[in-house]
């Protein structure tokens, strides 16, 4: 990806990380150019898999979808996860 303006309140991934296991809203550059990012709910994880930290909400890497993330945000009401 060569423009990286990210949307307000986003973190870069490679400059920072979010605390470990806290859920926050991250994006991805889309397989198809129809879309800038792709949204979706991941938290990092260094203890689960040290290698591929980035876990979706049923514990699969984020890599594992083909998927690297690019930056994230914390979830403004994170009331309605349960990871359980």
């Amino acid at each position: 990806m060569t423009d990286l303006r990210l949307p307000e309140g986003f973190t870069l991934a490679s400059e920072r990380t979010p605390p470990n296991c806290n859920a926050v809203e991250v994006i991805y550059e889309p397989s198809q150019h129809a879309q800038h990012f792709v949204n979706a709910v991941a938290y990092y994880d260094t203890a689960f898999r040290p290698l591929e930290p980035w876990q979706t909400l049923d514990h699969n890497a984020v890599s594992d979808y083909g998927h690297t993330v690019l930056a994230w945000r914390p979830i403004r009401d994170e009331m309605w996860i349960n990871r359980g």
